[in-house]
């Protein structure tokens, strides 16, 4: 499980659904939740969090500009390939703490992707989850 602690930046709400930004050292990652600062006291801008995600949730890519919808993306650097026959593990370093992927590894060896190269680790905001501290 991947873990950031950090403080609440941002909510917006409509309805039941927030989406909650969390400043985890000036990468925000935005989590949607089905809680509102009504429902949930917790929810209030600066307290602080822990933003979680499974390994299996993260995408990883390459290149500076991903025409793609995700908003949550961490830069770094791949510090750690281990590679398996159907799935391998990434380890990204970037300057808020290290984030592992599981992805399979016909993408990680299509990409090119080894160890000191740059890049993005990519997290739909329905897979963060985020836990008061």
């Amino acid at each position: 499980m991947n873990s950031f602690n950090g403080h609440i930046g941002s909510i917006e709400t409509a309805g039941h659904l927030s989406m909650v930004g969390v400043d985890i050292g000036g990468i925000f990652l935005y989590a949607l939740v089905i809680e509102t600062p009504q429902t949930a006291p917790w929810l209030a801008v600066g307290r602080p969090v822990a933003a979680l995600f499974k390994e299996t949730e993260v995408i990883l890519g390459v290149g500076g500009s991903l025409p793609v919808s995700i908003l949550n993306r961490i830069p770094g650097t791949l510090t750690r390939l281990e590679q398996g026959t159907l799935l391998s593990r990434a380890v990204l370093q970037a300057p808020a703490g290290e984030v592992t992927a599981l992805v399979p590894t016909g993408a990680l060896t299509g990409l090119g992707l080894r160890e000191q190269y740059p890049a993005v680790a990519l997290i739909k905001t329905n897979e963060v989850m985020l836990s008061p501290l």
